[in-house]
């Protein structure tokens, strides 16, 4: 990880940390909460979210997918690591607990988010 993927790795785990974002399960955004992927989406671009039939998406009104390309991107974390985000989110893990295995993972101090 570069110091500009560390920076925004730890404005992500700030933000799921933050309690400003209600939690919810199952879509990136719904009924005003947000699935671990959908806050790095919305820190990603806040402007990006758009409503079609009443599911939200971002981006590409037209998918339903995780942007998972562009936060490896701007995270530097691996794609397989990224993959297994939304399974904890939607098994029930809280943010907390998401936040802290992403910090572990991004190889931070577990009680910072200074770089060992």
């Amino acid at each position: 990880m570069n110091d500009e993927q560390m920076e925004w790795t730890a404005s992500w785990i700030a933000a799921l940390e933050s309690g400003e974002y209600c939690q919810t399960t199952g879509a990136l955004r719904k009924d005003g909460g947000y699935c671990c992927m959908g806050v790095a989406a919305d820190l990603l671009n806040p402007m990006g979210w758009r409503t079609v039939e009443g599911k939200e998406y971002w981006q590409d009104a037209h998918m339903e997918a995780v942007p998972y390309v562009e936060i490896k991107s701007v995270s530097g974390l691996p794609l397989f690591f990224l993959f297994t985000l939304p399974e904890m989110n939607d098994e029930g893990h809280d943010f907390l607990k998401i936040a802290q295995t992403i910090r572990e993972r991004a190889g931070f101090d577990t009680k910072t988010t200074r770089k060992i």
